[in-house]
Protein backbone atom coordinates (compact mmCIF):
# COMPACT_ATOMS: atom_id res chain seq x y z
CA UNK A 1 0.00 0.00 0.00
CA UNK A 2 1.24 3.49 -0.98
CA UNK A 3 1.97 6.47 1.41
CA UNK A 4 1.42 10.01 0.57
CA UNK A 5 4.69 11.63 1.44
CA UNK A 6 4.17 15.40 3.69
CA UNK A 7 5.78 17.83 5.82
CA UNK A 8 3.89 19.25 8.93
CA UNK A 9 4.68 22.60 9.60
CA UNK A 10 3.16 24.44 13.28
CA UNK A 11 4.13 27.99 14.10
CA UNK A 12 5.60 28.50 17.34
CA UNK A 13 4.63 31.66 19.41
CA UNK A 14 7.39 33.27 21.41
CA UNK A 15 6.23 33.76 25.15
CA UNK A 16 6.06 37.41 26.39
CA UNK A 17 6.17 38.54 21.89
CA UNK A 18 5.11 42.55 22.98
CA UNK A 19 4.20 43.45 19.55
CA UNK A 20 2.83 46.55 20.62
CA UNK A 21 6.38 47.19 21.97
CA UNK A 22 7.52 46.79 18.05
CA UNK A 23 5.15 48.94 16.70
CA UNK A 24 6.14 51.71 19.58
CA UNK A 25 10.16 51.82 18.33
CA UNK A 26 9.44 51.26 14.81
CA UNK A 27 6.26 54.39 14.44
CA UNK A 28 9.12 56.55 16.45
CA UNK A 29 11.78 55.68 14.56
CA UNK A 30 9.05 56.71 11.34
CA UNK A 31 8.74 59.75 12.76
CA UNK A 32 12.66 61.10 13.26
CA UNK A 33 13.01 59.59 9.59
CA UNK A 34 10.34 61.93 8.28
CA UNK A 35 11.15 64.89 10.68
CA UNK A 36 14.92 64.19 9.16
CA UNK A 37 13.98 63.98 5.27
CA UNK A 38 11.97 66.95 6.12
CA UNK A 39 15.02 69.04 7.15
CA UNK A 40 16.80 68.14 4.14
CA UNK A 41 14.60 69.51 1.98
CA UNK A 42 14.08 72.46 3.60
CA UNK A 43 17.80 73.11 2.90
CA UNK A 44 17.28 72.88 -0.55
CA UNK A 45 15.44 76.47 -0.20
CA UNK A 46 16.64 78.31 2.55
CA UNK A 47 17.48 80.88 -0.06
CA UNK A 48 13.91 81.21 -2.03
CA UNK A 49 11.86 83.89 -1.34
CA UNK A 50 8.62 81.73 -2.06
CA UNK A 51 9.60 78.73 -0.20
CA UNK A 52 8.24 75.13 -0.78
CA UNK A 53 6.42 73.90 2.30
CA UNK A 54 6.90 70.64 2.81
CA UNK A 55 4.61 67.94 4.57
CA UNK A 56 5.27 64.59 6.38
CA UNK A 57 2.83 61.68 6.70
CA UNK A 58 2.84 58.55 8.45
CA UNK A 59 0.50 55.78 7.48
CA UNK A 60 -0.27 52.14 7.65
CA UNK A 61 -1.47 50.25 3.87
CA UNK A 62 -4.03 48.04 3.32
CA UNK A 63 -1.90 45.42 3.95
CA UNK A 64 -0.78 47.04 7.59
CA UNK A 65 2.81 48.17 6.35
CA UNK A 66 4.09 51.37 7.86
CA UNK A 67 4.60 54.05 5.37
CA UNK A 68 6.06 57.25 6.09
CA UNK A 69 6.32 60.13 3.27
CA UNK A 70 7.81 64.19 2.93
CA UNK A 71 6.47 65.98 0.13
CA UNK A 72 5.41 69.04 -1.50
CA UNK A 73 2.88 69.90 -3.75
CA UNK A 74 4.61 72.78 -5.08
CA UNK A 75 4.99 73.13 -8.53
CA UNK A 76 7.99 75.21 -9.00
CA UNK A 77 9.74 72.67 -7.01
CA UNK A 78 8.86 69.72 -9.17
CA UNK A 79 10.28 72.01 -12.12
CA UNK A 80 13.58 72.36 -10.08
CA UNK A 81 14.11 68.61 -9.11
CA UNK A 82 12.68 66.83 -12.25
CA UNK A 83 13.73 69.56 -14.57
CA UNK A 84 12.33 70.33 -17.49
CA UNK A 85 12.81 70.01 -21.58
CA UNK A 86 12.51 73.77 -22.02
CA UNK A 87 12.22 76.90 -20.47
CA UNK A 88 9.66 79.45 -20.80
CA UNK A 89 12.02 82.44 -19.04
CA UNK A 90 14.30 84.60 -20.30
CA UNK A 91 16.49 85.40 -17.60
CA UNK A 92 19.09 88.07 -17.14
CA UNK A 93 23.03 87.98 -18.15
CA UNK A 94 24.12 87.83 -14.80
CA UNK A 95 21.48 85.29 -13.75
CA UNK A 96 23.04 82.37 -11.03
CA UNK A 97 20.86 79.73 -9.84
CA UNK A 98 19.73 79.16 -6.24
CA UNK A 99 20.21 75.69 -6.71
CA UNK A 100 22.75 72.96 -7.98
CA UNK A 101 22.25 69.76 -9.07
CA UNK A 102 22.30 66.64 -6.12
CA UNK A 103 23.59 69.21 -3.90
CA UNK A 104 21.53 69.46 -0.81
CA UNK A 105 21.82 73.42 -0.25
CA UNK A 106 20.73 76.54 -1.67
CA UNK A 107 22.62 79.60 -2.08
CA UNK A 108 22.00 83.20 -2.52
CA UNK A 109 21.93 83.20 -6.31
CA UNK A 110 21.67 86.42 -8.56
CA UNK A 111 19.88 88.52 -11.46
CA UNK A 112 16.29 88.11 -12.49
CA UNK A 113 13.35 86.81 -15.09
CA UNK A 114 13.33 89.52 -17.90
CA UNK A 115 10.28 87.80 -19.70
CA UNK A 116 8.18 84.82 -18.72
CA UNK A 117 5.36 82.60 -20.05
CA UNK A 118 4.74 81.22 -23.28
CA UNK A 119 2.82 83.74 -24.56
CA UNK A 120 5.41 86.81 -24.07
CA UNK A 121 8.03 84.61 -25.61
CA UNK A 122 5.61 84.36 -28.67
CA UNK A 123 4.63 87.50 -28.40
CA UNK A 124 8.48 88.95 -29.10
CA UNK A 125 8.95 86.09 -31.90
CA UNK A 126 11.75 84.04 -28.97
CA UNK A 127 11.95 80.36 -29.23
CA UNK A 128 11.71 78.83 -25.71
CA UNK A 129 15.42 78.54 -23.83
CA UNK A 130 16.99 75.14 -22.93
CA UNK A 131 15.09 73.55 -19.96
CA UNK A 132 16.17 73.39 -16.09
CA UNK A 133 18.68 70.75 -15.13
CA UNK A 134 17.18 68.09 -12.21
CA UNK A 135 18.20 68.78 -9.20
CA UNK A 136 17.03 65.00 -8.36
CA UNK A 137 17.14 65.95 -4.37
CA UNK A 138 14.72 63.07 -3.62
CA UNK A 139 17.19 60.58 -5.10
CA UNK A 140 20.26 62.39 -2.76
CA UNK A 141 18.25 62.32 0.41
CA UNK A 142 16.79 58.29 -0.38
CA UNK A 143 20.47 57.39 -1.09
CA UNK A 144 21.77 59.16 2.01
CA UNK A 145 19.00 57.90 4.83
CA UNK A 146 18.04 54.46 3.31
CA UNK A 147 20.98 52.97 4.88
CA UNK A 148 20.34 55.00 8.26
CA UNK A 149 17.00 54.65 8.71
CA UNK A 150 17.47 50.66 8.18
CA UNK A 151 20.21 50.36 10.63
CA UNK A 152 18.29 52.69 13.15
CA UNK A 153 14.77 50.39 12.08
CA UNK A 154 16.53 47.66 12.79
CA UNK A 155 18.21 48.64 16.53
CA UNK A 156 14.41 49.42 16.83
CA UNK A 157 13.33 45.60 16.65
CA UNK A 158 16.44 44.37 18.80
CA UNK A 159 15.74 46.97 21.32
CA UNK A 160 11.56 45.73 21.60
CA UNK A 161 13.29 42.19 21.55
CA UNK A 162 14.83 42.43 25.20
Amino acid sequence: MRQNTYVAVTAIKPKGLNLEKYRENIMKEMEIEVRTTKQMFQRTVKTWKKKAAFKTKIATSSKGELRGATYTESEIYSYINFGTRVRWALMSKDFKAKTKPRILDSYPGQGRAILVGKKAFMKHGLKPRPGIKERRYDLVITRIRKPLFQKAINAAIRKAAR
